[in-house]
């Protein structure tokens, strides 16, 4: 699958080729803690900043050499690597439960 417009920073950052690119345009921001912080986000909210590409050939330029990358695609394994809980859990006994840490209201008039 090759890039487009639809393409998520984290799928830039996980391939060297794409991030080649955007490293020769954009030197040093993918470095960035907030590109990190945002790694689902769409790689066209840094693509359309004003302040990182003000001309709008660069930017096609840049877009037009990534749809000419593959994506990489992680592999995945087929066992899950959360496990689920198992069936039965423990059950609290009930007179447990009832017990709170304050005293009991007092009602005027009782």
């Amino acid at each position: 699958m090759k890039f487009d417009r639809s393409a998520r920073i984290h799928e830039v950052l996980e391939t060297p080729q794409a991030r080649a690119v955007v490293d020769r345009y954009l030197p040093c921001v993918l470095d960035q803690p907030q590109i990190h912080a945002q790694r689902s986000g769409p790689l066209r909210f840094v693509l359309d900043h004003p302040v990182l590409i003000d001309d709008p050939r660069v930017k096609e330029q840049i877009w037009q050499e990534l749809t000419q990358i593959d994506i990489a695609v992680p592999e995945r394994d087929d066992e899950p690597k959360v496990q689920p809980l198992p069936a039965t859990r423990a059950r609290t006994p009930r007179k447990d439960r009832r017990r709170s840490p304050c005293p009991p209201r007092r009602v005027a008039g009782r």
